[in-house]
């Protein structure tokens, strides 16, 4: 539907019959007749809600949709964990990977590397890498990687730099830290500075707040700086 406008050439917020909000430009700034005329296209879009009936109140559509989503989480919801996590365990299964030489190895060959033993805070950081949704560390860092920067890292830390790789979809940032936990040898100190790409802050934080509380299960681990790239840190929509 078209409608002629006497406001100046802005926006219009309009909302549709669910409610949801949408901002509305000028189509053609040409000017009509009209000294201040403006033409809006505004669109008409029907509702799921509406379409359940137009006599339900807000409550009851709301109601509504969570059924209908509750009862689609129940029909599918084991299925696609299960599909979800035989993806993962295969493409991204947890690993503490070397990044060394431009590239992620597999595994940490020489932990006496990057820990001294019985030792809280070691003669230097390790950088630990932590990827987001979607991705393991090449996909999250790969261009930093192979750049030239990272051999100003690498010199930086004295080749002390750890990925790590976890599934990001059927496990939450919790069981993600306690991985880590598990993992981190128990028998020397650990001393980290964080770099994180998206869902990879919210690991971070949850590796923070057990540090923070001395929830390490037995690792003696400090965290001296965390840097946080496009973390959603207020969540998701």
């Amino acid at each position: 539907m078209v409608e002629k406008l006497l406001l100046p050439p802005l926006a219009v917020l309009h909302y549709d019959e669910a409610g949801i909000p949408q901002w509305i430009f000028p189509e053609i700034a040409t000017r009509s007749s009209s000294k201040n005329a403006v033409t809006f296209r505004i669109p008409r879009k029907k509702a799921i809600a509406a379409i359940a009936g137009s006599m339900m109140t807000r409550g009851e559509k709301q109601g509504l949709v969570k059924r209908v989503i509750r009862v689609i989480s129940g029909v599918v919801g084991k299925a696609v964990t299960g599909v979800v996590k035989k993806y993962e365990n295969k493409n991204r299964p947890y690993g503490l990977n070397l990044v060394a030489n431009q590239a992620v190895r597999n595994g940490i060959p020489n932990w006496d590397k990057f820990a001294r033993s019985g030792v809280a805070e070691t003669e230097g950081s390790t950088l630990l890498m932590i990827p987001g949704t979607f991705k393991n560390t090449d996909g999250s860092f790969g261009p930093l990687i192979a750049s030239e920067n990272m051999n100003v890292l690498n010199a930086h830390y004295g080749e002390r730099i750890i990925a790590f790789d976890h599934p990001n979809l059927h496990k939450s940032p919790a069981d993600n830290v306690e991985w880590l936990l598990d993992n981190l040898p128990e028998d020397r100190g650990h001393s980290f500075d964080l770099l994180t790409a998206s869902r990879g802050g919210l690991v971070a934080r949850e590796f923070i707040r057990r540090v923070a509380s001395n929830d390490t299960k037995g690792r003696k681990i400090t965290i001296n700086k965390a840097l946080l790239v496009a973390a959603c840190n207020k969540g998701t929509a």
